[in-house]
């Protein structure tokens, strides 16, 4: 496998090694795959993770993801994509082009040659229209749909799943799309000659496509094609609609395509994105070889089923086709191990065995789903936490830089500039939240930590929660009477207590005396506890005593998993002490519970004791404003709330500020007077084209124009893409945003 591997890579590379002899620095071979909705499907999105997967680590390596934003995208947009992309790779030879529907197909067709003359092209899924209007393509394959062979399978299997019946209803929705989709189902369903008689709908809304089908007769099923939108022009995903149809009535679905199937369709041979995949694989390979037919492939199918529609239908499993593969299966002890139960009854002596062998197998898949449920969980929340981070400082950013320019307009001495205060205050702490959540995204790194003495910030912290707590709970703190070293994260450490003695605070609902406890502490040998294992050495320890209800000892173990809580719904969501263990395994720390109901709880924080000794403290550098001389700043940034507060402070610093929503239309005012723009300030995540390549592209119109990013979520490019660029987080102050202007400006000063 690895030598044919090799042989790809090998493939891939040779037209850019021929002329190895001239020049020893030739740029190497490179593919792109082009997908137009600009990240915003999911199927493309699942069509690429597993294409890439096909291709493996060595040969993927060389193929590059484009999600573009087509699909809204008018010819000069496009016309500026194709040259921003021949900008980004005018030091490589593209050698193929993958495009993926109907978008990036037409895109390909129409620019393709601007940023990839001469490339071999695999055409993913264009619409029958675009196929029909191709001529012959010495360089192009097609890889067409598999509607036909998917209808074509699953109906022949209806006789035996289903031998009494005579009625399918045919539904699809009403937006164009949808009825192109019915006129071809309807097509092929023709050519097959079925003995059904078929009731096509188009459009109805949910409530009247189930009073239609509630009046089916008994040897009815329904039939699936695809639903955007309903005659009254609202959208509806079909997924729901299928859903509810098999909640609310006893007809059987049948559905030609993968997502249906879990949704509650009975299932068969139908189009799945894996296939797709392994069919393009297939494609890509004999294009790489060099001697490949142009022509139209029907890419493969797969035989999925629904377990819970086999068993809702009584259908026999035997008729399944071999190679078959059922979801959503229940267990079924009969059907699964009739055989060791009939090995038990006739052989006596070994019916523990058995029954031991059974309850291990339960026990194991019931580990298995806590697990996954887990991970799902955590899924959710790292995508909640990524998704919300660049909105969220987005908001931030415009409340920071409105309260700013309000605190210009008020006189020192006003209630105002208490106000703004406390604004900007609330900010910072909002800020910092973010951070902190980002830690469930795997976002969070390390790197922030510093050794430090941990008691005046330890103290600090309580001091704040303790004029956080009402008067009727109280906290008693007793800190370290010397120094002791500790690597951590001041923010994610007063996280970390606040979290811990919010949590005491609930337990004594409300009222009583928490203690928290500062002191080292030898462990001589490794304690396992808690399913981890906390090595002997030597540790800060953090104690936290309450005088609440206490804890169940069959709780104890669940208590760090996210979401889950004991107290009343609506009172907490599960996070905190979720949070607290996440940020101790950033730290390589620890925590112990001892607690009994009705006797309170200890919970026990251990941090590793630092051998090196405190640096040097560094003085906190004092930010203030810094005017410009009317210079002409770009501003873009695609949230124009954001744009206009941003365009008032940098007007208060004494710019000139031109503004743009759209990083397209600010390329291509650069281009027409390059000359008039001193500085480019943009935001990083935009629709049309990001920041980077924002400011690639206009520096090689000027390569000596200063630029600024300014962004609320750094991770959304890798950390490659942003060397030798002047990075601001949001949400920043104005004096940041001075002094990072007149930083860039003094350096062009210098050339």
């Amino acid at each position: 496998m690895q030598q044919y591997m090799l042989c790809c890579v090998l493939v891939l590379w040779a037209p850019f090694t021929a002329s190895a002899e001239d020049s020893s620095d030739a740029p190497p071979g490179a593919a792109i795959l082009i997908y137009g909705s600009g990240g915003a499907a999911n199927w493309e999105h699942s069509f690429n993770e597993s294409l890439r997967d096909q291709l493996g680590v060595e040969l993927g390596q060389y193929f590059t993801p484009e999600f573009l934003n087509l699909i809204l995208a008018s010819e000069e947009e496009q016309a500026l994509i194709a040259e921003s992309l021949a900008l980004k790779y005018c030091n490589k030879k593209i050698s193929l082009i993958v495009a993926v529907l109907s978008e990036a197909n037409t895109f390909v067709r129409d620019y393709g040659a601007v940023f990839a003359p001469n490339a071999a092209i695999l055409r993913v899924l264009p619409d029958e229209g675009f196929v029909k209007s191709l001529n012959p393509d010495s360089n192009a394959i097609v890889l067409n749909s598999a509607l036909e062979p998917a209808i074509a399978g699953t109906t022949a299997l209806l006789p035996e799943f289903f031998p009494d019946l005579e009625h399918i209803y045919l539904i699809g929705g009403a937006g164009d799309g949808d009825r192109e989709f019915m006129r071809r189902y309807q097509a092929i369903l023709a050519r097959l000659d079925l003995p059904y008689t078929f009731h096509p709908t188009v459009g109805l809304s949910p409530n009247e496509l189930i009073a239609e089908l509630s009046r089916a007769p008994d040897n009815s099923a329904v039939m699936t094609t695809t639903y955007d939108i309903d005659a009254y022009g609202r959208p509806l995903r079909s997924l729901l609609l299928t859903q509810q149809i098999v909640n609310e009535l006893s007809l059987p679905v049948i559905a030609m395509a993968d997502p249906q199937v879990p949704a509650g369709a009975v299932g068969g041979e139908v189009t799945t994105v894996d296939a797709y995949a392994r069919t393009a694989r297939q494609l890509i390979d004999e294009i790489l070889d060099g001697d490949f037919t142009p022509r139209v492939v029907t890419a493969g199918t797969d035989l999925l089923f629904n377990g819970e529609q086999l068993d809702r239908f009584n259908i026999d499993r035997s008729l399944l086709p071999a190679n078959s593969l059922i979801i959503n299966d229940n267990t079924n002890i009969w059907r699964d191990y009739s055989q060791w139960i009939m090995l038990g009854v006739i052989v006596i002596g070994l019916q523990g065995i058995l029954i031991a062998a059974l309850l291990e197998s339960r026990r194991r898949r019931s580990i298995a789903e806590e697990r996954a449920a887990r991970a799902t969980k955590m899924e959710a929340l790292g995508t909640l936490a990524g998704g919300v981070a660049h909105d969220f400082n987005n908001i931030l950013m415009s409340i920071t830089a409105n309260a700013e320019l309000l605190s210009l307009d008020a006189s020192e001495d006003s209630e105002t500039q208490g106000t703004v205060r406390r604004i900007l205050s609330a900010s910072d702490r909002a800020k910092h939240l973010v951070s902190q959540i980002l830690m469930f995204s795997r976002q969070s790194a390390s790197d922030k930590l510093e050794i430090l003495d941990p008691r005046d910030s330890i103290r600090d912290s309580i001091e704040q929660i303790q004029s956080s707590l009402p008067q009727s709970c109280e906290l008693l703190f007793t800190n370290l009477d010397k120094p002791a070293l500790i690597r951590c994260d001041p923010a994610q450490l007063h996280q970390l207590l606040m979290n811990l003695c919010i949590n005491a605070q609930h337990a004594m609902s409300n009222n009583g005396k928490i203690y928290a406890r500062l002191s080292t502490a030898v462990i001589p040998e490794p304690i396992l506890e808690l399913n981890q294992t906390i090595p002997a050495g030597n540790y800060v320890r953090i104690e936290i005593e309450d005088s609440g209800t206490g804890i169940d000892e069959r709780e104890i173990g669940r208590i760090f998993e996210p979401f889950y809580t004991t107290k009343p719904r609506g009172s907490g969501t599960g996070l905190g002490l979720s949070l607290v263990y996440q940020i101790l395994k950033t730290h390589s720390g620890f925590i112990t519970v001892r607690s009994r109901l009705g006797e309170g709880t200890t919970m026990n924080v251990y941090l590793p004791l630092c051998d090196s000794g405190l640096p040097e403290p560094r003085k906190k550098e004092e930010r203030h404003r810094l005017y410009g001389m009317k210079e002409v700043i770009m501003l873009v940034d695609d949230d124009e709330m954001v744009l206009d507060s941003n365009r008032k402070l940098l007007q208060s610093l004494n710019y000139e500020v031109v503004a743009f929503t759209s990083s397209l239309g600010a390329l291509k005012a650069f281009r027409e007077n390059p000359e008039k723009y001193t500085l480019v300030f943009s935001d990083l995540s935009m629709p049309e084209m990001d920041g980077v390549r924002l400011v690639a592209n206009i520096r090689e119109i000027s390569p000596s124009t200063p630029a600024i990013i300014i962004t609320g979520y750094e991770n959304a490019l890798h950390p490659d893409d942003l060397q030798g660029l002047h990075i601001l987080r949001k949400p920043v102050s104005s004096a940041d945003i001075s002094q990072a202007i007149h930083a860039e400006l003094a350096k062009e000063r210098k050339k």
